[in-house]
Protein backbone atom coordinates (compact mmCIF):
# COMPACT_ATOMS: atom_id res chain seq x y z
CA UNK A 1 0.00 0.00 0.00
CA UNK A 2 2.78 2.35 1.02
CA UNK A 3 4.58 1.65 -2.40
CA UNK A 4 1.36 2.29 -4.68
CA UNK A 5 0.83 5.73 -2.76
CA UNK A 6 4.30 6.81 -3.68
CA UNK A 7 3.55 5.88 -6.91
CA UNK A 8 0.73 7.78 -7.39
CA UNK A 9 1.71 11.03 -5.76
CA UNK A 10 0.16 13.31 -7.43
CA UNK A 11 2.16 16.55 -9.40
CA UNK A 12 0.46 19.55 -8.73
CA UNK A 13 -1.04 21.56 -11.55
CA UNK A 14 -2.73 24.74 -11.84
CA UNK A 15 -6.88 24.33 -12.75
CA UNK A 16 -7.83 24.88 -16.42
CA UNK A 17 -8.63 28.32 -16.89
CA UNK A 18 -11.30 28.94 -20.03
CA UNK A 19 -8.79 30.89 -21.97
CA UNK A 20 -6.10 28.31 -21.53
CA UNK A 21 -9.39 26.24 -23.83
CA UNK A 22 -9.80 28.95 -25.84
CA UNK A 23 -6.15 28.53 -27.02
CA UNK A 24 -6.40 25.20 -27.22
CA UNK A 25 -9.72 24.67 -28.98
CA UNK A 26 -8.51 24.52 -32.24
CA UNK A 27 -6.51 20.90 -31.56
CA UNK A 28 -9.51 20.26 -29.33
CA UNK A 29 -12.11 20.71 -31.67
CA UNK A 30 -10.90 17.90 -34.13
CA UNK A 31 -9.88 15.19 -32.19
CA UNK A 32 -11.12 11.89 -32.93
CA UNK A 33 -13.27 11.52 -29.85
CA UNK A 34 -15.58 13.45 -27.46
CA UNK A 35 -14.30 17.01 -25.80
CA UNK A 36 -16.69 18.59 -23.52
CA UNK A 37 -16.79 21.90 -21.58
CA UNK A 38 -19.23 22.10 -18.45
CA UNK A 39 -19.61 24.17 -16.04
CA UNK A 40 -20.30 24.73 -12.14
CA UNK A 41 -23.90 23.70 -13.04
CA UNK A 42 -23.02 20.85 -15.05
CA UNK A 43 -24.05 22.27 -18.62
CA UNK A 44 -22.29 21.58 -21.39
CA UNK A 45 -21.24 24.76 -23.03
CA UNK A 46 -19.12 23.18 -25.16
CA UNK A 47 -18.31 20.59 -27.32
CA UNK A 48 -16.23 19.38 -30.42
CA UNK A 49 -17.37 18.43 -33.88
CA UNK A 50 -16.78 14.14 -32.16
CA UNK A 51 -19.33 15.65 -29.73
CA UNK A 52 -21.66 16.89 -31.59
CA UNK A 53 -21.37 13.94 -33.64
CA UNK A 54 -22.13 11.33 -31.13
CA UNK A 55 -24.92 13.04 -28.49
CA UNK A 56 -28.34 13.73 -30.16
CA UNK A 57 -28.38 17.27 -27.79
CA UNK A 58 -25.44 19.16 -26.76
CA UNK A 59 -26.83 22.41 -24.99
CA UNK A 60 -28.07 20.61 -21.35
CA UNK A 61 -26.33 19.10 -18.65
CA UNK A 62 -23.89 16.33 -18.98
CA UNK A 63 -25.88 13.74 -17.19
CA UNK A 64 -28.75 14.30 -19.37
CA UNK A 65 -26.30 14.27 -22.45
CA UNK A 66 -24.49 11.46 -21.92
CA UNK A 67 -26.72 9.04 -19.80
CA UNK A 68 -30.71 10.62 -20.18
CA UNK A 69 -30.69 11.22 -16.44
CA UNK A 70 -32.33 14.09 -14.78
CA UNK A 71 -29.75 14.77 -12.20
CA UNK A 72 -26.23 13.96 -11.86
CA UNK A 73 -24.45 11.09 -11.97
CA UNK A 74 -23.47 10.33 -8.17
CA UNK A 75 -27.36 10.23 -7.84
CA UNK A 76 -27.80 7.86 -10.00
CA UNK A 77 -25.22 5.07 -8.80
CA UNK A 78 -22.65 6.22 -10.94
CA UNK A 79 -19.46 7.90 -9.98
CA UNK A 80 -19.25 11.46 -11.38
CA UNK A 81 -16.12 12.49 -13.35
CA UNK A 82 -16.90 16.46 -13.15
CA UNK A 83 -17.60 16.53 -9.16
CA UNK A 84 -14.91 13.92 -8.02
CA UNK A 85 -12.19 16.34 -10.23
CA UNK A 86 -13.05 19.07 -8.44
CA UNK A 87 -13.49 17.43 -5.24
CA UNK A 88 -10.14 16.02 -5.76
CA UNK A 89 -8.39 19.08 -7.82
CA UNK A 90 -6.56 16.87 -9.96
CA UNK A 91 -7.26 14.92 -13.29
CA UNK A 92 -9.29 11.72 -12.65
CA UNK A 93 -11.00 9.30 -15.19
CA UNK A 94 -13.61 6.89 -14.96
CA UNK A 95 -15.25 4.30 -16.86
CA UNK A 96 -18.68 4.96 -18.38
CA UNK A 97 -21.50 3.81 -20.55
CA UNK A 98 -22.33 6.35 -22.49
CA UNK A 99 -26.09 6.56 -24.73
CA UNK A 100 -24.90 8.05 -28.29
CA UNK A 101 -26.52 8.31 -31.62
CA UNK A 102 -24.70 4.30 -32.75
CA UNK A 103 -25.72 2.94 -29.25
CA UNK A 104 -24.26 2.43 -26.09
CA UNK A 105 -20.66 2.89 -26.14
CA UNK A 106 -18.22 2.39 -23.45
CA UNK A 107 -15.44 5.32 -22.69
CA UNK A 108 -12.75 6.52 -20.12
CA UNK A 109 -14.35 9.78 -18.91
CA UNK A 110 -11.14 12.12 -18.30
CA UNK A 111 -12.45 15.12 -16.29
CA UNK A 112 -9.55 17.98 -15.83
CA UNK A 113 -10.76 20.33 -13.23
CA UNK A 114 -11.20 24.18 -14.17
CA UNK A 115 -10.87 27.19 -12.15
CA UNK A 116 -14.53 28.06 -12.15
CA UNK A 117 -15.61 24.93 -10.75
CA UNK A 118 -16.05 23.32 -13.83
CA UNK A 119 -14.49 20.70 -15.98
CA UNK A 120 -13.45 19.80 -19.32
CA UNK A 121 -13.75 15.98 -20.18
CA UNK A 122 -12.53 13.81 -22.39
CA UNK A 123 -14.37 10.85 -23.61
CA UNK A 124 -11.85 7.95 -24.78
CA UNK A 125 -13.51 4.82 -26.21
CA UNK A 126 -12.71 1.54 -25.04
CA UNK A 127 -14.37 -0.86 -27.35
CA UNK A 128 -11.27 -0.97 -30.09
CA UNK A 129 -8.95 -4.06 -28.99
CA UNK A 130 -7.16 -3.48 -32.03
CA UNK A 131 -5.86 -0.99 -30.17
CA UNK A 132 -4.02 -2.60 -27.28
CA UNK A 133 -1.30 -4.83 -27.18
CA UNK A 134 -1.81 -8.10 -27.28
CA UNK A 135 0.98 -9.56 -24.43
CA UNK A 136 0.14 -6.76 -21.83
CA UNK A 137 -3.38 -5.51 -22.77
CA UNK A 138 -1.48 -1.67 -22.77
CA UNK A 139 -2.11 0.54 -25.59
CA UNK A 140 0.02 -0.52 -28.56
CA UNK A 141 2.87 1.48 -30.59
CA UNK A 142 0.46 2.38 -33.63
CA UNK A 143 -2.37 3.86 -31.18
CA UNK A 144 0.16 4.87 -28.42
CA UNK A 145 2.09 7.08 -30.65
CA UNK A 146 -0.85 9.02 -31.83
CA UNK A 147 -2.30 9.66 -28.10
CA UNK A 148 1.29 10.90 -27.26
CA UNK A 149 1.14 12.92 -30.25
CA UNK A 150 -2.07 14.83 -29.45
CA UNK A 151 -1.25 15.19 -25.53
CA UNK A 152 1.78 16.97 -26.26
CA UNK A 153 0.10 19.38 -28.82
CA UNK A 154 -2.52 19.70 -26.00
CA UNK A 155 0.70 20.29 -23.24
CA UNK A 156 1.77 23.09 -26.08
CA UNK A 157 -1.40 24.25 -26.77
CA UNK A 158 -2.08 25.05 -22.82
CA UNK A 159 1.53 25.95 -21.87
CA UNK A 160 1.31 22.93 -19.76
CA UNK A 161 5.13 21.21 -18.84
CA UNK A 162 5.52 17.46 -19.74
CA UNK A 163 8.03 14.44 -19.63
CA UNK A 164 9.09 11.83 -21.39
CA UNK A 165 9.98 8.45 -20.33
CA UNK A 166 11.65 5.54 -22.34
CA UNK A 167 12.23 2.59 -19.83
CA UNK A 168 13.73 -0.52 -20.99
CA UNK A 169 13.45 -4.03 -18.95
CA UNK A 170 17.23 -5.27 -18.52
CA UNK A 171 18.76 -8.46 -19.95
CA UNK A 172 15.01 -9.35 -21.80
CA UNK A 173 17.01 -11.54 -23.80
CA UNK A 174 18.66 -13.73 -21.56
CA UNK A 175 15.17 -14.12 -19.98
CA UNK A 176 14.15 -15.03 -22.92
CA UNK A 177 16.72 -17.39 -24.05
CA UNK A 178 16.89 -19.34 -20.62
CA UNK A 179 13.44 -19.50 -19.60
CA UNK A 180 11.38 -19.45 -22.69
CA UNK A 181 9.20 -16.37 -24.33
CA UNK A 182 6.31 -17.84 -22.14
CA UNK A 183 8.03 -16.24 -19.22
CA UNK A 184 9.07 -13.57 -21.03
CA UNK A 185 5.71 -12.68 -21.75
CA UNK A 186 5.09 -12.86 -18.17
CA UNK A 187 7.50 -10.61 -16.82
CA UNK A 188 6.33 -8.17 -19.77
CA UNK A 189 2.71 -8.47 -18.26
CA UNK A 190 3.86 -7.91 -14.85
CA UNK A 191 6.06 -5.00 -15.28
CA UNK A 192 2.87 -3.88 -17.55
CA UNK A 193 0.68 -3.74 -14.25
CA UNK A 194 3.43 -2.12 -11.98
CA UNK A 195 3.68 0.38 -14.78
CA UNK A 196 -0.58 1.11 -15.03
CA UNK A 197 -0.59 1.46 -11.70
CA UNK A 198 1.82 4.16 -11.35
CA UNK A 199 0.23 6.28 -13.87
CA UNK A 200 -2.70 9.00 -13.49
CA UNK A 201 -5.77 9.39 -16.02
CA UNK A 202 -3.68 12.55 -17.60
CA UNK A 203 -0.61 10.26 -18.59
CA UNK A 204 0.00 7.65 -21.45
CA UNK A 205 1.36 4.61 -20.91
CA UNK A 206 2.57 2.67 -24.34
CA UNK A 207 4.24 -0.38 -24.99
CA UNK A 208 6.70 1.03 -27.39
CA UNK A 209 7.84 -2.52 -28.52
CA UNK A 210 9.90 -5.79 -27.39
CA UNK A 211 10.59 -5.03 -24.07
CA UNK A 212 10.14 -1.06 -24.66
CA UNK A 213 7.87 0.91 -22.74
CA UNK A 214 7.05 4.94 -23.34
CA UNK A 215 5.57 7.31 -20.70
CA UNK A 216 4.34 10.97 -21.46
CA UNK A 217 4.00 12.90 -17.92
CA UNK A 218 1.57 15.63 -18.38
CA UNK A 219 2.61 18.58 -15.97
CA UNK A 220 5.61 16.99 -15.10
CA UNK A 221 8.95 19.04 -14.73
CA UNK A 222 12.10 17.39 -14.39
CA UNK A 223 11.95 16.67 -10.63
CA UNK A 224 8.69 15.05 -10.46
CA UNK A 225 9.78 13.54 -13.62
CA UNK A 226 13.15 12.00 -11.71
CA UNK A 227 10.64 11.24 -8.69
CA UNK A 228 8.65 9.34 -10.42
CA UNK A 229 10.77 7.13 -12.38
CA UNK A 230 12.86 6.08 -9.47
CA UNK A 231 9.85 5.50 -7.33
CA UNK A 232 8.97 3.45 -10.28
CA UNK A 233 12.40 1.65 -10.94
CA UNK A 234 12.32 0.81 -7.33
CA UNK A 235 8.65 -0.85 -7.91
CA UNK A 236 10.28 -2.87 -10.62
CA UNK A 237 13.27 -4.13 -8.76
CA UNK A 238 10.66 -6.06 -5.88
CA UNK A 239 8.70 -8.02 -8.95
CA UNK A 240 9.26 -11.60 -8.52
CA UNK A 241 8.30 -14.55 -10.80
CA UNK A 242 8.26 -17.87 -9.50
CA UNK A 243 9.42 -20.61 -11.28
CA UNK A 244 9.64 -24.08 -10.57
CA UNK A 245 13.66 -24.11 -9.95
CA UNK A 246 14.36 -20.47 -8.62
CA UNK A 247 12.56 -16.99 -8.08
CA UNK A 248 12.85 -14.57 -11.19
CA UNK A 249 13.51 -10.76 -10.42
CA UNK A 250 13.43 -8.03 -12.84
CA UNK A 251 14.93 -4.76 -13.07
CA UNK A 252 14.84 -1.95 -15.80
CA UNK A 253 16.59 1.05 -17.10
CA UNK A 254 15.00 4.72 -18.23
CA UNK A 255 16.01 7.62 -19.62
CA UNK A 256 13.98 11.14 -19.09
CA UNK A 257 13.49 14.34 -21.23
CA UNK A 258 11.40 16.95 -19.30
CA UNK A 259 10.07 19.62 -21.35
CA UNK A 260 9.28 23.18 -19.58
CA UNK A 261 7.25 25.63 -20.34
CA UNK A 262 9.80 27.55 -22.05
CA UNK A 263 11.10 24.60 -24.15
CA UNK A 264 7.37 24.14 -25.67
CA UNK A 265 7.61 26.56 -28.40
CA UNK A 266 10.80 24.73 -30.25
CA UNK A 267 10.61 21.25 -28.76
CA UNK A 268 8.71 18.87 -30.12
CA UNK A 269 7.87 15.25 -29.44
CA UNK A 270 10.40 13.79 -32.32
CA UNK A 271 13.04 15.68 -30.42
CA UNK A 272 11.88 14.69 -26.67
CA UNK A 273 11.37 11.27 -27.83
CA UNK A 274 14.98 11.27 -29.47
CA UNK A 275 16.61 12.43 -26.10
CA UNK A 276 14.69 10.28 -24.08
CA UNK A 277 16.19 7.46 -25.26
CA UNK A 278 19.37 8.61 -25.72
CA UNK A 279 19.31 9.47 -22.14
CA UNK A 280 17.61 5.27 -21.89
CA UNK A 281 20.69 4.02 -23.62
CA UNK A 282 23.24 5.81 -21.86
CA UNK A 283 21.33 4.82 -18.64
CA UNK A 284 22.05 0.97 -19.77
CA UNK A 285 25.75 1.96 -20.88
CA UNK A 286 26.16 2.72 -17.05
CA UNK A 287 25.49 -0.34 -16.10
CA UNK A 288 21.78 -0.90 -16.10
CA UNK A 289 18.82 -0.61 -13.46
CA UNK A 290 19.48 3.31 -13.15
CA UNK A 291 17.77 6.45 -15.03
CA UNK A 292 19.70 9.33 -16.63
CA UNK A 293 17.66 12.50 -17.63
CA UNK A 294 18.48 15.07 -20.59
CA UNK A 295 18.65 18.18 -18.15
CA UNK A 296 21.30 16.44 -15.75
CA UNK A 297 23.63 15.61 -18.88
CA UNK A 298 23.09 18.76 -20.51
Amino acid sequence: MELNSQLKEKNPTDLLSLEQIDSAWPLLDVLPFPVTVIDINYMVVRANQEAVHEYSHIDQPCYKMSHGYDSPCNENGETCPKLDAQTLKTTISHLHIHQTNSGPQKFKVMAMPMDNGGAMEMHIPLDDVTSLDGVTGLTNRAEGEQGARRLVALMQRLGTPYSVIMLDLDYFKKINDQHGHHVGDIVLRRTAEVMAESIRASDILVRWGGEEFLMILSGAQSEHAAKFTKTLLDAIRHIRIELRDETLSVSASAGIRAVSSEELSHTNFDSALKHADLMLYAAKNAGRDQFMSYESMS
